[in-house]
């Protein structure tokens, strides 16, 4: 959890300088090199300090709405991705506010008029999906708006994402280099952007390395809402059709996968491999520690506000990417 009432005294402790060379970086001073004026600037935000507004802050306000999405807490899944925003902010001396969003605020208020009048040029939208009010407002907002994992073909909206082609790529190659051929892909609703991409890039793949796509099959469960006895069955059928690695939309899956697993006395990955997609913090966590695709949370927040300023200075970008990581774990081995 971040510190609460940190002062520029604590910021100069940290990186063991002098409070004047902090306060010349948080009030951007020209008389101080780009690398410490970051470097001070970053650690500010890490530490959790908040920089009195300026005049010009004031005027170039910013908003990171987050739908259901917890930040407050260094394993909170918006954590990095809020961190992030802010530090890019800091150093373009931008001012901007972080707000949960609740559906009751969606049918209050539309996008475009809650934006415009608490003084935001324009906001990093998370976890907002096609069916959610102010994402179907954007179809005719004035208001500039970055959204993660989602694609909305307006010329002030753009995507911020991980490149997913070249992540899921990365991870097919790792599994057949194990000497894996029969690769199941257990996908989230098909009626979500991400989970479309993720898909595309996975068949893409199976073509690509010349394997059997009738011996690949892919799954459509979202284990949040699926009954327990037909996930049951959809493992059942996994294990009986000689698959012997499945790679998962998203880490809480392949978690979910890994223990029930574990109770029906398969052994991972003995006899079967499970690799996700994330790096959530449960995953280098898990028994054993999951193989996984990292999403760097803190770039894609950084990459957010600046596709978010582009969009408000007139520059049309429809996507931005940050690139993945392979985070080879115990989840994964030969065939």
């Amino acid at each position: 959890m971040r510190h609460k009432d940190v002062k520029v005294k604590d910021i100069a402790d940290r990186l063991g300088i002098s409070q004047s060379t902090v306060s010349k970086a948080l009030h951007n001073a020209s008389d101080i090199s780009d690398y410490r004026r970051r470097q001070i600037l970053d650690t500010a935000v890490e530490m959790g300090y908040v920089v009195r507004s300026s005049q010009k802050e004031k005027n170039r306000k910013l908003a990171v709405l987050l739908r259901e999405i917890s930040y407050e807490n260094e394993n909170d899944p918006g954590f990095e991705l809020v961190r992030g925003f802010q530090q890019a902010a800091l150093r373009d001396v931008w001012g901007m506010e972080t707000l949960n969003i609740t559906p009751e605020d969606e049918t209050k208020e539309r996008y475009d008029s809650y934006l415009i009048s608490h003084g935001y040029l324009g906001g990093f939208m998370v976890g907002f999906t096609e069916k959610d009010p102010w994402y179907r407002e954007l179809m005719d907002a004035v208001t500039p708006a970055v959204l993660l994992d989602s694609y909305l073909v307006r010329n002030n909206v753009c995507e911020v994402c991980t490149d997913t082609g070249e992540a899921v790529r990365d991870a097919m190659d790792y599994l057949v280099g194990l000497g894996h051929r029969r690769i199941a892909f257990w996908n989230g609703p098909i009626d979500l952007h991400i989970s479309q991409t993720r898909e595309d890039a996975f068949l893409q793949s199976v073509l690509g390395l010349n394997l059997n796509a009738g011996e690949c099959p892919i799954i459509h469960s979202d284990i949040r809402d699926a009954d327990p006895d037909y996930l049951g069955q959809l493992i059942t059928s996994i294990l009986h059709s000689g698959t012997t690695a499945i790679f998962c939309h998203n880490d809480e899956t392949a978690l979910y996968l890994l223990d029930a697993f574990s109770e029906k006395g398969i052994k991972v990955p003995g006899d079967i491999s499970i690799m996700g997609f994330d790096d959530i913090f449960e995953a280098k966590n898990s028994h054993p520690p999951l193989t996984t695709m990292r999403q760097d949370r803190n770039l894609l927040g950084q990459a957010a506000f600046f596709a978010l300023t582009s969009l408000i200075s007139g520059i049309r970008l429809n996507r931005s990417t940050v690139r993945a990581e392979l985070m080879v774990r115990g989840t994964t081995g030969p065939v």
